[in-house]
């Protein structure tokens, strides 16, 4: 559970840090930094909950949970809602190269960095096998 709760911790740690140099005045969470931590951290949770978990269970299942494995899935699941809501959003509304390729390379590396805390704190004194050993 402890691994859960801090494995959005660096991507949510670097946005508001983004945020407290560059504030966007009256944009809700965009104006204050511990507000920005705090919804990065409920936006992992969720894609963690309703995807994150389905895919742990199937790389555990296959016996496939490793470092490597985990940042993967860690990078789609971060993406792959950001991306759907970034895709309509192009499509309906329009939006800059700068927007669609920040977010996709923060929630992305974001991911990523999720999957490896998440492996770092749960998983690496367990004998977590290394992808090379893993039964395909």
């Amino acid at each position: 559970m402890w691994a859960f709760l801090v494995a959005p911790f660096p991507a949510a740690l670097f946005q508001s840090i983004v945020v407290a140099l560059w504030p966007k005045e009256g944009m809700g969470v965009f104006k204050h930094p511990s507000s920005m931590f705090v919804a990065v951290c409920i936006y992992y949770y969720f894609s963690g909950l309703l995807l994150g978990l389905p895919a742990w269970l199937v790389m555990r299942k296959r016996n496939v949970v490793g470092l490597r494995g985990l940042a993967i899935a860690g990078l789609i699941v971060g993406l792959l809602p950001v991306a759907v809501a970034l895709g309509w959003t192009v499509v309906k509304e329009g939006a800059s190269a700068y927007v669609v390729t920040y977010n996709l390379l923060f929630f992305g590396l974001g991911g990523m960095a999720a999957g490896w805390v998440y492996w770092l704190v749960a998983l690496r004194n367990r004998g977590a096998i290394a992808p090379t050993q893993a039964k395909v």
